[in-house]
């Protein structure tokens, strides 16, 4: 059995074949998909026995117009007979045909049928990294696998939506500020733009990125008692105001149970009103899967963003806290820092 994932798909289905095969790849997974991995003057079905035959797993984009391709059934049969567990990656609300069935019906997959469509890719890309760590994958234990990435997407969606019911008028609220001080936030926007960035590297705690030159920073060892890797004041004069980062052991939890934990912890904070939350949503960290948080921290006076992820058993948290009238000036600027994090 080899390590590529073999993605099968309608010619209908194209574009969502291509953003999976490409978040995939963008994750250092490799893929195998028709046209672009035949080679000229190759028999077309040879190449597509051959690269089923030699992976470790196949990905299924499921949609009407696959549940009606003979070609998809006959790759599906392939693979069932060679052992390569199959994951159904459900792109619209339809039940497989009797023929497609037999090959899939008896598993889980996974349900991307309602919008946007890039948050169930990033859930399936982090399942199928988990997946091709096992070495004796079957497709019983990918099925397990795949029923608790959709149970915990359930649970995380729950959330959610509670935080934004809880914070609804607070987040209309927030439109009306922004549309009120529009002017002046762009003009804001503008000159962040020009802060000088300079390169930072943590060797201790494994990352780099860029930060503000004139920004007073503390350099950290993290440890288990405190995790802190690095501190960057802002030129405010008021050490509350700061940026930190933080790397923490995951202790074998996955990026969904991290964030599970985060959100139920969050949520406690808003019900005890020592907290309002503003955003909470899906995003990127270094390459990564990520989640953001922004939120009024009662009890400090600030307003704080939080965006975490999970990469090779290690939790790595970026925090920014600020004075409400201080946010949006500096908020250009360490979104800056978050978009050059990379993680080494």
């Amino acid at each position: 059995m080899g390590e590529h994932i073999f993605i099968s798909y309608s010619s209908k289905n194209k574009a969502i074949a291509d953003a999976v095969c490409h978040k995939l790849e963008e994750r250092k997974m490799k893929c195998w998909i028709a046209p672009r991995d035949i080679l000229p003057g190759a028999n077309y079905a040879e190449e597509l026995i051959n690269a089923i035959d030699d992976s470790k797993l196949f990905v299924l984009i499921f949609s009407k117009d696959s549940n009606q391709s003979q070609h998809v059934l006959r790759e599906c049969e392939r693979a069932v007979s060679h052992g390569i567990p199959i994951i159904p990656f459900r792109i619209e609300d339809v039940l497989p045909g009797a023929a497609l069935q037999y090959f899939i019906g008896p598993q889980h997959w996974l349900d991307a049928i309602t919008a946007p469509c890039d948050a169930h890719i990033n859930r399936l890309a982090d399942t199928v990294n988990i997946l091709l760590t096992q070495e004796d994958l079957t497709q019983k234990s990918a099925g397990e696998m795949l029923a608790d990435a959709e149970a915990l997407a359930v649970q995380r969606q729950q959330q959610v939506t509670k935080m934004k019911r809880t914070t609804m008028v607070l987040a209309a609220a927030v439109v009306v500020i922004a549309v009120i001080g529009g002017g002046w936030f762009i003009s804001q926007q503008m000159s962040q733009a020009s802060m000088n960035l300079v390169p930072y590297v943590n060797t201790a705690a494994g990352f780099k990125m860029e930060a503000p030159q004139g920004w007073e920073k503390v350099d950290r060892t993290p440890t288990t008692d405190d995790p802190v890797a690095a501190i960057f004041y802002l030129p405010t004069n008021n050490k509350s105001e700061q940026v930190n980062i933080i790397v923490t052991p995951a202790g074998g939890a996955d990026f969904d149970k991290v964030t599970t934990t985060n959100l139920d912890n969050a949520q406690t904070l808003v019900d005890n009103k020592k907290i309002d939350m503003i955003e909470s949503s899906e995003t990127s960290l270094a390459g990564q899967t990520a989640y953001k948080i922004v939120y009024n921290n009662n009890a400090a006076g600030l307003r704080s963003m939080q965006i975490w992820t999970v990469k090779n058993d290690t939790v790595y948290q970026f925090t920014y806290n600020a004075q409400p009238q201080h946010y949006n000036d500096y908020i250009a600027t360490v979104q800056k820092m978050v978009d050059s994090f990379q993680i080494t």
